[in-house]
């Protein structure tokens, strides 16, 4: 960047370190305040991600339990009458 800038003043990389070191603080005074919630925001994204994946895991077992149930109730025998088997 710093190259780029210079040779649009023939070169003069002192003039090109005066005007990209200003942007450079700039962004680095960001990334500095940016630090203090870095903490924060990460325990929330892995708060949300465990909570996602508990719904997940419990929606599963409940889908599970119903499947089980489900092909528990077809292999009992449906009793239509009293009398079946007698001839």
């Amino acid at each position: 960047m710093t190259a780029a800038v210079a040779a649009q003043f023939d070169n003069d990389y002192r003039t090109a370190f005066l005007i990209v070191m200003p942007i450079a603080f700039v962004g680095a005074g960001c990334l500095l305040l940016a630090r203090r919630h870095i903490e924060k925001d990460t325990a929330k994204v892995f708060e949300a991600v465990a909570t996602a994946m508990a719904a997940n895991q419990a929606e599963e077992a409940a889908y599970a339990a119903a499947a089980a149930d489900a092909a528990t109730r077809q292999d009992e025998p449906d009793v239509l009458d009293g009398d079946e088997g007698e001839t």
